[in-house]
């Protein structure tokens, strides 16, 4: 552990530091500020081997696990490699820290000597700003909200921004391509320790596939899932449901998800591949899910995060008839204002699923 730590531009001796976030929580302060200044005191105990960490519930119900100190150390060291983070770079906590993301942003702090500064976790909150970072943790929905303020230069305000938790939409990320900032998509989970890879979306290094980084690998099972493998891992070898392609380097792309597969008169269809070509082509988000059907089993739909119009609906049904063939066509489309979302802002296709079967009947 570091000799010292820079808490918002403040040097403490690891002893100051505990008394100062010691001090902090005694005042009572808001339930973010309590889950930050827990988890770094919890952090700054070395006798503390394990920490518990919740699961985000993107793709069923919320757990609790175990992480193991040492890997989630490897986990911060390996970001700081692949990022080149430095001793003393400014680095900004937007994201709740009772889940992975928002605790890894506190471990990579402390561990790589970085000066920490953080705000209350809100989806508007990029907008705000009113310094320059060197790195910041995002989700899309934080980005996307820049996109519809039309202030997204303020992202230009950090020098390198990992965009996680979910997919960024396609138009937002045509978007970044012209800003000064560095952006890199993630892939990992909370089981993985956040990411165990990453995908520059702008700028000369610009990738349109997943590499890894340090001290992982991934392979293929039998039925084309990725695997990742790596000693820092709490399970050195984890199959994922992520169907996904690699290339000879082991970079990979990810394709769907097994577990959301939709079996429709037999056709076993997966929406991600089927959503990728329509965000491609629109600016709000999609999700193709299905109604129970007496015939078929399971009947495609395709539900929109925007206000229903005439001429949305008219765009909508040309580019199915453009994208789809009539066999992998949904039959309907359903309007909501917003989708149901995860607390860290991934859309929750269970819960969205969940309200088509209630309000959506077979026709």
């Amino acid at each position: 552990m570091n000799q010292y730590f820079i808490w918002q531009g403040k040097k403490y001796a690891k002893l100051g530091l505990v008394s100062f976030l010691e001090t902090q929580l005694s005042h009572s302060p808001p339930e973010f500020e309590r889950e930050i200044f827990s988890f770094a005191l919890e952090w700054l105990n070395e006798k503390q081997q394990y920490f518990t960490v919740k699961t985000s519930g993107s793709t069923g119900a919320p757990k609790e696990i175990q992480l193991e100190r040492q890997q989630m150390r490897q986990s911060a060291q390996a970001t700081g490699a692949f990022l080149d983070l430095q001793p003393g770079d400014s680095c900004l906590l937007v994201l709740p820290a009772g889940f992975i993301a928002g605790k890894m942003m506190i471990v990579r702090a402390l561990e790589l000597g970085l000066d920490f500064y953080y705000l209350e976790p809100k989806i508007n909150i990029l907008s705000q700003i009113q310094r320059n970072y060197d790195f910041v943790a995002v989700i899309p929905p934080q980005v996307e909200f820049l996109i519809r303020q039309n202030e997204l230069e303020q992202l230009n305000r950090f020098k390198k921004v990992i965009v996680g938790g979910a997919s960024l939409s396609e138009s937002g990320k045509s978007q970044l391509e012209p800003l000064q900032a560095c952006f890199y998509a993630t892939y990992g989970m909370t089981e993985t320790i956040t990411h165990i890879a990453m995908q520059a979306l702008n700028g000369p290094e610009k990738l349109e596939l997943f590499q890894c980084l340090p001290g992982v690998r991934v392979e293929l099972n039998a039925q084309g899932c990725l695997v990742i493998l790596g000693d820092r891992l709490p399970e050195k070898r984890l199959e994922t449901s992520d169907l996904a392609q690699l290339d000879s380097f082991g970079r990979f792309r990810i394709l769907g998800r097994t577990d959301h597969v939709i079996n429709s008169g037999g056709l076993k269809i997966s929406p991600e591949i089927w959503e990728e070509k329509l965000k491609r082509e629109l600016p709000f988000e999609v999700m193709l899910s299905y109604i129970n059907h007496d015939f078929l089993g399971q009947k495609l739909v395709l539900l929109v995060e925007t206000k229903e119009t005439p001429e949305t609906t008219e765009t909508l049904q040309i580019l199915i008839n453009q994208l789809f063939s009539p066999k992998y066509s949904p039959k309907h489309i359903v309007y909501l204002p917003s989708f149901f979302r995860t607390f860290n802002g991934k859309p929750d296709r269970l819960a969205c699923q969940k309200w088509l079967q209630i309000n959506v009947k077979e026709s």
